[in-house]
């Protein structure tokens, strides 16, 4: 794991991921501050007005500039290591499977909150300069952190996709209401996706072996175990009765 001189410039850099991170997990345990996309939209929006659009328009803001950037990334790490490729390839790989999902394999019916949508496209476009930049100071890397860290990022995004197009199949009847799920792993925890993307949050940081993108990993992941988290309340209060699971680890948590 590299660990950059503990100069200003990275002093401030390492506050800022700490602090980011921290506010974005501190907000999702209130229902007044929560991010406001795909379950924990407000269903009374009003799409008339300009600050309310389609869910699907939503998600489409939130990943296409990362995306955007990640290609102009993996041009320029054409003329750099194979490492910083591989980060590259595989940091284009995952905004382009998240663009991918929004256009065919996820079903919208609810609306979001643009400021909101805002927020979180700029919280990944960050996150995904960082990668980059980031990436580029680790002077040595180790190959068997980078293979398990590949590893793990195909195993995360497979589990991921699957659980996905589980979402998607509930509503293949033409239906728009949330119905439960209970295929894969949604027999035993509520947010099987969510752990999909904690794994490949960890391959990330397994590839990159930067310490601060450690410190953005652990954040994100912190974030999506609160998001599990209101994820099982929140079926406790739309269905009267919902089968037993926990939110990210089978009879943990």
């Amino acid at each position: 794991m590299y660990i950059p001189e503990w100069n200003l410039i990275n002093l401030l850099i390492a506050a800022g991921c700490i602090f980011g991170s921290s506010a974005l997990i501190y907000r999702e345990f209130f229902p007044s501050t929560r991010l406001q996309y795909s379950k924990f939209s407000d269903i009374s929006l009003d799409i008339s007005i300009p600050f309310n659009i389609p869910s699907f328009f939503g998600m489409l803001l939130i990943y296409t500039p990362s995306l955007i950037l990640s290609i102009g990334f993996l041009w320029v790490s054409l003329y750099s290591n194979f490492h910083m490729i591989l980060i590259s390839f595989l940091t284009f790989l995952h905004y382009l499977k998240r663009v991918l999902e929004v256009l065919f394999i996820h079903k919208y019916s609810g609306k979001s909150n643009l400021f909101h949508n805002i927020l979180i496209s700029l919280s990944y476009a960050t996150f995904a300069i960082l990668i980059y930049f980031l990436s580029i100071q680790t002077i040595q890397y180790n190959l068997i952190l980078t293979i398990l860290g590949v590893i793990l990022f195909f195993t995360g995004e497979a589990i991921n996709f699957y659980h996905h197009c589980i979402l998607r199949d509930l509503r293949k009847d033409g239906s728009k209401g949330y119905k439960i799920p209970h295929r894969g792993l949604f027999k035993y925890i509520w947010c099987p996706h969510y752990v999909g993307e904690i794994i490949s949050f960890i391959a990330f940081a397994f590839i990159t072996q930067h310490f601060f993108i450690l410190i953005l990993q652990l954040g994100s992941t912190g974030y999506l175990t609160i998001r599990a988290y209101n994820t099982k309340q929140w079926y406790k209060q739309k269905f009267n009765k919902i089968p037993k699971r926990a939110c990210l680890l089978p009879y943990i948590f």
